[in-house]
């Protein structure tokens, strides 16, 4: 379905695919917009996002990535990332087919590297986690949610992000990601693929974070295709 683990796999791979040569030009040629660039762009940025924030912090680091899709960052988390070496990784996602391709991933990177960074997947929805609260995880150094915010209208996305804050620990940073209203991509998706998402602005995005307690420390980034929009926030430690 537009937009599950296995599309987000076809635009990473960055290849022509299709049954015909037409599909496969065509493929390609969505490929080589910048909506598509973004979404591989965030994959880089993400990782440094986490690998700055972890540099001055001491001891086992918890990363918790929400609707997590295919997770590709987490297992260049473990491959490139020896200040996360011993990284907590937390993957949820309600995809089961997401859940075990990013299982298998992270585990072949770890097996590859040694690292002694531990995954844990969870089967898990937006639904769940605002009914819990998400009082069944530990607090986390680092949350991030890339492309789950692009389907939630304003009210939930803000009692989401509430909820997201309160899973950090002191001294810990969510991201939440949300595509431009002026990416490339957004007439051909909605057009070829029936592919619906809610486009935020900057201060649209900020906009989410306005349930979030007053201590919360927040701005708004961009990666480099300025495609993608995210939201920081900081708690305080």
């Amino acid at each position: 379905y537009a937009g599950d683990f296995e599309m987000m796999n076809m635009i990473y791979r960055n290849l022509p695919e299709g049954e015909t040569p037409v599909g496969r030009v065509l493929h390609q040629f969505m490929n080589a917009w910048r909506g598509a660039a973004a979404v591989r762009s965030r994959r880089r940025w993400i990782l440094q996002r986490i690998q700055e924030h972890a540099r001055p912090r001491t001891g086992r680091r918890r990363i918790a990535s929400m609707a997590c899709g295919p997770a590709h960052e987490m297992a260049d988390l473990v491959q490139e990332s020896f200040l996360c070496d011993d990284a907590e990784i937390l993957c949820l996602d309600q995809d089961e087919g997401a859940l075990a391709f990013a299982r298998e991933g992270i585990a072949r990177a770890v097996a590859e590297t040694g690292s002694a960074a531990r995954a844990t997947c969870v089967n898990d929805s937006v639904r769940g986690l605002l009914k819990s609260k998400g009082a069944a995880y530990e607090k986390q150094d680092f949350v991030y949610s890339l492309g789950l915010f692009d389907y939630l209208p304003d009210g939930p996305a803000r009692a989401f992000a509430s909820v997201l804050y309160g899973l950090l620990a002191p001294g810990g940073r969510l991201v939440i990601g949300n595509l431009s209203p002026h990416t490339d991509a957004r007439f051909a998706i909605e057009l070829a693929c029936d592919w619906k998402l809610l486009y935020r602005s900057g201060p649209q995005l900020l906009a989410v974070a306005g349930g979030l307690p007053a201590e919360a420390v927040v701005d708004v980034a961009v990666e480099p295709t300025g495609q993608n929009l995210f939201l920081v926030v900081d708690r305080p430690a």
